[in-house]
Parts: structure tokens; C-alpha cells; sequence
């Protein structure tokens, strides 16, 4: 699998995950403009969009053609909040049907978000960033 990335503003950035020239998930991230709830001072990587194709989802296709696509893109997140010196803090309000994989993916569950559609917050903390990063070497 393939990251490729296209900066498309200051702010933000768009990346697809690529296997076998299809794109397999994208993400869009907000770089510059959130802060952290659980680090108040600290800013964050903002996960603003973040979708798999509809093959790799096992509630669409059993077995999906690939697994880990989404905790891929959430990784890369991580690993850009690292490169920014955010200390891999990333945060996101999820969709009902995502609540769970985020949950398992450890991010902390902040509750409803009024400003959002009533959409639950997440978020990773430093700690838990440099967990998951070192689960996956």
C-alpha cells in the first residue's frame, strides 16, 4: 500500500491510501486550528474526513478486500502530529456507525458535541499516540 498526498491549502491536507493503483481510503486533516480537550494548551492534528472504500468495510463485503485501512490513515495521522510536534495528539468527531472502531482504536470519548450535529468527540492522547505507534513497529 501507497500513501499519497496532496496539499491543497495551509490548513489542510488531503491523503488516499492507494493499493494496486485504487484508492482504498482517504482522509482530509486540519493541521493548524484545533486544540486539544484532554491538553487544553496543546494544539492537535483535527481528523476532519475519514472514509474507507466500501470493499474493505466487513459490514459491506465478508471478508473485506483489505483490513486496516482506516487504523492505517488514523496511524498516519499520528505519525503527522509527531512531525508538527503535536506529540502525535489527533482528534475527530466520529459518525454513529464509527463510535465503536474509534472506541477500540483507543481514542478517549469526550461525548456529544452540540456545535456538531450532536456528533461524539474523540481524541489520543500523547501517551496513547506512542502506544499505538509502538504496537505497530
Amino acid at each position: 500500500m501507497s500513501y499519497w498526498l496532496q496539499a491543497t491549502t495551509k490548513t489542510y491536507e488531503r491523503l488516499a491510501l492507494e493499493c494496486e493503483a485504487i484508492t482504498q481510503g482517504l482522509m482530509i486533516l486540519e493541521l493548524y486550528c484545533y486544540r486539544s480537550l484532554l491538553a487544553s494548551t496543546k494544539n492537535l492534528v483535527y481528523v476532519d474526513y475519514l472514509t474507507i472504500a466500501p470493499w474493505n468495510r466487513r459490514s459491506i463485503e465478508n471478508p473485506p478486500m483489505y483490513k486496516g485501512v482506516g487504523s492505517s490513515l488514523l496511524k498516519f495521522a499520528i505519525e503527522h502530529s509527531f512531525d508538527l510536534d503535536y506529540k502525535g495528539r489527533i482528534g475527530l468527531h466520529s459518525l454513529p456507525g464509527a463510535e465503536n472502531f474509534y472506541a477500540k482504536f483507543g481514542m478517549v470519548d469526550l461525548g456529544y458535541d452540540s456545535n456538531k450535529q450532536g456528533l461524539r468527540y474523540f481524541e489520543i492522547s500523547s501517551d496513547q499516540a506512542k502506544k499505538i505507534l509502538s504496537q505497530s513497529s
